[in-house]
């Protein structure tokens, strides 16, 4: 989340430059994020596979997951850095 601050500017900067805003939202943003550690979960009620007490390893976070945000975060940085972007020193957001 960008500062109040880091945004304000940067929608003074948009309009004294009259550049177009657009704005995105990944609703599914959480589930693309590479999990890190080995987590298991218990299989879904209802899509149970075989044995209704084996576990699943996930590989990509889920929405309430506390590593959820991070993962989608670093997954966000590597694929914006490999175009060349870098993040700002003052507001990492940025």
């Amino acid at each position: 989340m960008a500062r109040y601050a880091t945004l304000c500017t940067l929608l003074a900067h948009c309009a004294a430059q009259g550049m177009t805003i657009l704005q995105l939202d990944i609703e599914t943003a959480f589930l693309n994020g590479d999990v890190d550690e080995e987590i298991y979960v218990r299989q879904p009620k209802g899509f149970e596979s075989g044995d209704a007490r084996k576990v699943c390893r996930l590989v990509k976070a889920l929405y309430g997951l506390k590593q959820a945000a991070r993962a989608c975060h670093k997954k966000l940085d590597a694929v914006v850095g490999a175009a060349g972007f870098t993040s700002c020193d003052a507001d990492p957001c940025l």
